[in-house]
């Protein structure tokens, strides 16, 4: 790999590594959202619920957060991350569904509140740093091959990778997040982490194009994940 697509590949990784949810300390049981995060966080729930309901929600968020913690699941490396994404996804969807009675409207929020929060921002700038490169589709392949390999490593993610002329391809029949939350009883909030692939891709710039048919969530016996070069 040379220099400038070795460059891109960690850009990429560095953007899914900072995905979903920023891994700050956690005090005890008690769950400490960056800052910034609450701040986001709390002003899209107050403007649905008001600044007590946000607070209420905030609150449930940190109580179902310490009961993850008590089921002793440890992990190393880059899975000690994945499994902190996983617990406060989950933790925020039992926060949302407490207060609105309703697992569509909780998976839904909870994919806003997500993306705006933790994934929005470093999913612009690593677009912004693909469309830098001479050629953009080879450098986004480089680090989606390297992404592939260190940062969703098997056997927590099995993967086949499909030979394509036009592009990059690969089939997921197997992934931490859908297993860990089925374990849950929270199959359902697969989705709300699936779609963040869909709207990560629309930052990306014109010279590449995802395309997804299906997913694990959806009933499905794998998830498709096909990037198409274009222009």
């Amino acid at each position: 790999m040379t220099k400038r697509l070795r460059r891109y590949a960690l850009v990429f990784a560095a953007g899914v590594g900072v995905g979903m949810l920023i891994k700050d300390r956690a005090r005890g049981v008690k769950l400490d959202l960056g800052s910034l995060q609450r701040e986001l966080m709390r002003r899209r729930l107050a403007a649905r619920w008001g600044g007590e309901g946000a607070e209420r929600i905030l609150e449930a968020l940190a109580d179902h957060y310490g009961d993850l913690l008590e089921d002793g699941m440890r992990e190393k490396g880059v899975m000690a991350f994945h499994l902190e994404v996983a617990r406060r996804g989950l933790a925020l969807y039992r926060a949302l569904y407490d207060e609105t009675g309703s697992a569509e409207e909780a998976v839904d929020t909870a994919h806003e509140l997500m993306w705006e929060a933790f994934m929005k921002v470093p999913s612009r700038i690593m677009g912004t740093m693909i469309a830098a490169a001479r050629d953009p589709f080879a450098g986004f392949a480089a680090g989606m091959r390297w992404t592939n390999t260190h940062v969703f490593p098997e056997p927590w993610w099995r993967r086949e990778n499909i030979d394509m002329e036009d592009g990059v391809g690969m089939d997921y029949t197997g992934c931490f997040y859908y297993d860990y939350l089925r374990r849950k009883g929270a199959p359902e909030l697969t989705r709300a982490f699936c779609e963040m692939d869909v709207k990560q891709a629309s930052c990306f710039p014109p010279q590449i194009e995802f395309v997804r048919t299906q997913t694990l969530a959806t009933g499905h016996d794998r998830c498709d994940f096909r990037y198409y070069r274009r222009g």
